[in-house]
């Protein structure tokens, strides 16, 4: 069974659940510097994005637009809880533009220099034409 496949099989939540989990990975690879690691869970939070993209925008925004808050306990310097900030907002961008744009922002000035400068750029990105949400 393909990945698409799969991935259509699971529910609005259960979807999330799994970006947030991998989201998680990856910012805990970055802390490690571990490129290898952080690469690993790239593609199925690219699939999952496309899979939230297919279940139409309000799905996309009832889904993703809540996971660029910081929950109770949850701390600007944790690479987990960036990274997850950092996926939501680049896929909220084509529909929730000013939410991904000022979630964004927040990386772009914080602690935690490899998300300044990821942040920063997809917003400079942004603001040249460089890059088109979808």
């Amino acid at each position: 069974m393909s990945e698409s496949n799969k991935l259509s099989g699971l529910t609005d939540q259960q979807l999330t659940d799994a970006y947030v989990e991998l989201s998680r990975q990856q910012g805990e690879a970055l802390l490690k510097e571990d490129t290898r690691k952080y690469n690993r869970p790239f593609d199925r939070v690219d699939a999952i994005g496309r899979e939230h993209r297919k279940r139409g925008d309000d799905v996309r925004k009832t889904q993703l637009a809540p996971l660029h808050k910081l929950s109770s306990g949850e701390s600007r310097i944790d690479w987990g809880t960036a990274q997850r900030r950092y996926n939501a907002a680049m896929d909220l961008m084509a529909v929730a533009p000013d939410l991904a744009k000022a979630t964004l922002e927040g990386p772009a000035k914080g602690p935690l220099q490899d998300y300044v400068v990821r942040a920063g750029m997809s917003l400079l990105n942004l603001e040249r034409g460089r890059w088109k949400p979808r």
